[in-house]
């Protein structure tokens, strides 16, 4: 599941990430929601019923993993972490990446499937990047 960001809804979408790349015309990047039918011709527009070109460099990928609340954790989701059991000594809050070499999520202090109930979901780095610069790494 992947969640993208449209300027015309100007909120997130949710669903399956598609990208399509028509003559003469940038790569569009397409969110189609979950319980939308993709026909054997595929997707060409915005306009189709249910589809929504979002922006690039908005879209996450979904961890598997939720916060302390039951939110789904995104790939590029800001955490705060309850300092006083898993903060570091630089700060408490950690952006969300891939770790490529290890093959997990990257959410910050301790194991990912130990610490869900001291993780909170305080934001995102594309609608709150002023929040990047208090970000451990």
């Amino acid at each position: 599941m992947f969640r993208g960001w449209n300027k015309k809804t100007n909120k997130y979408v949710y669903g399956y990430l598609y990208s399509e790349h028509l003559s003469n015309s940038p790569l569009y990047y397409i969110i189609v929601p979950s319980e939308t039918t993709i026909h054997a011709g595929g997707i060409i527009a915005e306009h189709d019923s249910g589809l929504y070109c979002v922006e690039e460099d908005s879209i996450g990928q979904c961890t598997g993993l939720k916060d302390r609340y039951r939110k789904e954790i995104y790939n590029g989701d800001i955490l705060e972490f309850d300092a006083k059991e898993w903060g570091s000594d630089k700060s408490n809050k950690f952006i969300v990446t891939w770790n490529e070499r290890h093959g997990e999520w990257n959410t910050g202090g301790g194991a990912n499937s130990e610490c869900s109930e001291y993780k909170t979901i305080i934001g995102n780095i594309y609608e709150n990047p002023e929040l990047i610069k208090n970000c451990a790494q």
